[in-house]
């Protein structure tokens, strides 16, 4: 299941802000609102094209695992509100304790303050609850008084307006469980999304956000994901009959060199079809085949155990039963194909040995 960000609707929002630790074990009290804040139509519609760009399906949001579901943590704390007639007092309690858990979870000093916005909504498909965490950095040299609150409001219509400023650091969490019963953590999907890391990975100095404050973690299923999107991929190449035969195999070697790549820690179909791939029809088609093999479109974290097995032997089948088999990195090393109109040539680097 994919956050389906693209279709929601935002019903409440409460925005209150965390200040930077003096020292490492003091925490700084945040400034709270008191109320729901009311945004126009304009930073609603703003907010919620945020929201699309940082968790949408096109998007470098990676789907995590609730770890911490004890008494006092957010998923506890969120799971009750759920529960609850959901009200504006209720929703503001919510965001105020939620603000307070991010304020005791930056016990670096070194971890900068910023605006926290609680966004409660549903995710409208399915008609589901999401409650979303945003923790955005103020600009160098942006002060922010507090004012009634006016001037935080005011922070944050420029910090959803202005195509310059980043939302930060997203926590984004969607209930699927029946509505009015106990609400386990196998009913919630969790999201979480960094601008201040590259696609490559979640950074380490992002743990306290995920982690520390979210209780959430890397899938224990990744290198199961991970497997299943080698083989569903490499099935989609062999059999979409939109691909000549040489587009096949050179999206085949660009599916081994994609997960082999040591600069990448994380795996994104989306990623890697918008890569290799220009014709839009076939980009589209494969990822609602993706998709439909229930394989995260967002981030997921890379682990090649299965899939380097599944990658050990590479095995090339031509219309007149020929096959050719060898090890991978042999035909990455010494195997050179080229398709014509007619025929396929094939190069190998190597003597004749026997046959067998």
């Amino acid at each position: 299941m994919s956050s389906n960000i693209d279709q929601m609707i935002i019903q409440k929002v409460a925005i209150h802000q965390v200040l930077k630790r003096e020292s490492q074990h003091s925490v700084m009290p945040p400034l709270y609102n008191d109320t729901c804040s009311e945004l126009d139509d304009e930073s609603l519609d703003a907010l919620q094209k945020r929201f699309t760009k940082s968790l949408g399906s096109n998007s470098h949001s990676m789907k995590m695992e609730v770890r911490n579901t004890d008494a006092g943590s957010v998923f506890q704390h969120i799971t009750d509100f759920w529960l609850s007639p959901e009200d504006d007092d209720t929703f503001i309690q919510l965001s105020k304790e939620l603000t307070r858990l991010l304020a005791e979870s930056q016990t670096n000093g070194r971890i900068p303050g910023g605006v926290v916005v609680i966004v409660k909504g549903i995710v409208t498909e399915w008609k589901k609850d999401f409650i979303a965490v945003i923790k955005a950095e103020k600009h160098d040299g942006f002060n922010i008084t507090e004012e009634e609150g006016r001037n935080l409001l005011k922070y944050f219509n420029n910090l959803v307006l202005s195509p310059q400023q980043k939302l930060q650091k997203i926590g984004y969490f969607v209930n699927n469980a029946v509505r009015g019963r106990t609400i386990e953590k196998k009913d919630v999907d969790a999201f979480v999304f960094d601008s201040n890391t590259s696609e490559t990975s979640m950074s380490a100095h992002a743990a306290y956000f995920y982690d520390k404050f979210l209780g959430l973690g890397f899938r224990t299923d990744a290198e199961f994901i991970t497997n299943k999107f080698y083989l569903c991929t490499r099935d989609f190449i062999n059999t979409c009959l939109s691909l000549p035969s040489e587009s096949r195999i050179r999206l085949q070697s660009d599916l081994r060199n994609y997960l082999e790549a040591g600069n990448t820690s994380v795996i994104n179909p989306n990623d890697f079809i918008r890569r290799t791939m220009a014709d839009g029809k076939i980009i589209d088609e494969y990822l609602k085949f993706i998709e439909a093999q229930g394989i995260p479109l967002q981030d997921t974290k890379k682990y090649l155990g299965l899939a380097n097995k599944s990658m050990k032997d590479r095995r090339i089948s031509f219309e007149n039963q020929i096959k050719l088999t060898g090890p991978s990195e042999a035909f990455k090393e010494n195997i050179r194909i080229v398709e014509t109109e007619e025929e396929t040539i094939i190069t190998i680097k190597g003597k004749y040995i026997n046959e067998k």
